[in-house]
């Protein structure tokens, strides 16, 4: 019965398809509309592929980051994988399309459109370490519409160096960042000023978004901008009281991350507030056995900054506040344990001294008092 109702559905559905021959002869008509426009609109009598259509042509960058595949702070690198959009008008390309089949936008491999259309040259600095112009990847994707506006989307893989500022630790931001340009100054060509970026948005099975993140760090924001390259790598926000031929128009890309390490409080914080409080408390012990439990704090507190300093990151200029505050209750354990020494047998060897006596209770009264809460 099952089989009978499926065999039905789909009958009923085959007749509303239209035959092979028809979807044949569409598709046939399609690429033959296509192959004129492309013919007429970039026809060499008329088209000059050495020059954009209205100098300077201004190029739309975006940037979509779809995920970050690794972040190392000991070598202060990060490679992420995402997507280039650059998007400019070309007047040049634009078409009736009610003359061809209502055809409205043409999408052709870059390989394909070889020496017929102006590309911009568009180099990215940080593919591996190696300037590349990504208009030449033969996976580049040009779309051209009937009003004469060009995408080209471009898949890239970048390496590039990340500065570390270790100052805050664990709560540190780290700045990871790459640039576009363009050899052709901006009398020829230029980035748009409203350019940008995104991540690539992905929900959970929750319905939130995804976040990208790696290792012990989240991206928070990505940063873009438009700045201006003049002779000898002089960076300026505006070219308008320089000349146009010296020139060259530049886009900054800049990611953020910032730490997120769930194991600082149970692996860093705790064990160092633990230490410190029993430092404390064998410290009012009046026998032989509150020098013998500061000793053995004193050993696991050794410890305890040998991993901690192993947990810190690598290169910091100034110390992060967790290895100041452990050196700190080192030391202060080393002072208790000279004064708990200099008490036992200060009164060991003068018992009969009771004015040094009340002047060890005083001072030790007066350290639990300051520490009380």
């Amino acid at each position: 019965m099952a089989d009978a109702v499926d065999l039905t559905l789909f009958n009923a559905i085959s007749l509303l398809l239209p035959p092979v021959s028809e979807l044949q002869q569409d598709l046939e008509s399609q690429l033959k509309n296509e192959r004129k426009i492309i013919d007429t609109i970039m026809d060499p009598k008329v088209y000059d592929t050495t020059t954009p259509a209205d100098p300077p042509a201004e190029v739309l960058p975006l940037f979509f980051l779809d995920h970050v595949e690794s972040l190392n702070e000991e070598q202060q690198l990060m490679v992420l994988h995402g997507g280039i959009l650059l998007i400019w008008k070309d007047r040049r390309l634009s078409w009736n399309a009610s003359e061809y089949g209502n055809i409205k936008e043409i999408i052709r491999r870059k390989t394909q459109l070889d020496g017929k259309l102006w590309l911009p040259k568009i180099y990215l600095s940080e593919i591996f370490f190696r300037t590349v112009n990504i208009l030449n990847f033969e996976a580049t994707e040009i779309t051209i519409n009937d009003k004469g506006y060009i995408h080209c989307m471009v898949n890239v893989v970048v390496k590039t160096t990340c500065h570390f500022e270790y100052d805050y630790y664990p709560y540190d931001n780290q700045n990871c960042s790459f640039t576009m340009y363009s050899p052709f100054t901006i009398e020829k060509m230029r980035f748009a000023d409203y350019g940008g970026a995104e991540k690539t948005r992905y929900q959970t099975r929750s319905g939130k978004p995804s976040k990208i993140d790696v290792g012990d760090f989240a991206l928070e924001r990505i940063e873009s901008k438009n700045i201006f390259l003049l002779p000898g790598s002089k960076v300026v926000e505006s070219p308008d009281r320089y000349p146009k031929k010296m020139v060259r128009s530049v886009f900054w890309f800049n990611l953020i991350f910032r730490r997120h390490n769930i194991f600082y409080t149970t692996r860093m914080a705790m064990p160092l507030f633990t230490i410190s409080c029993l430092t404390y408390a064998f410290c009012l012990l009046q026998s032989y056995h509150g020098l013998i439990w500061l000793l053995l704090c004193l050993a696991v507190q050794i410890m305890n900054d040998a991993i901690l300093m192993e947990n810190l990151p690598p290169d910091y200029t100034e110390m992060p506040a967790i290895g100041f505050v452990a050196t700190l209750v080192l030391f202060e354990t080393i002072l208790l344990i000279i004064w708990r020494f200099y008490t036992i047998f200060t009164i060991q060897a003068m018992p009969d001294r009771s004015d040094i006596h009340t002047r060890i209770a005083l001072v030790t009264l007066c350290g639990e008092k300051l520490n009380a809460p």
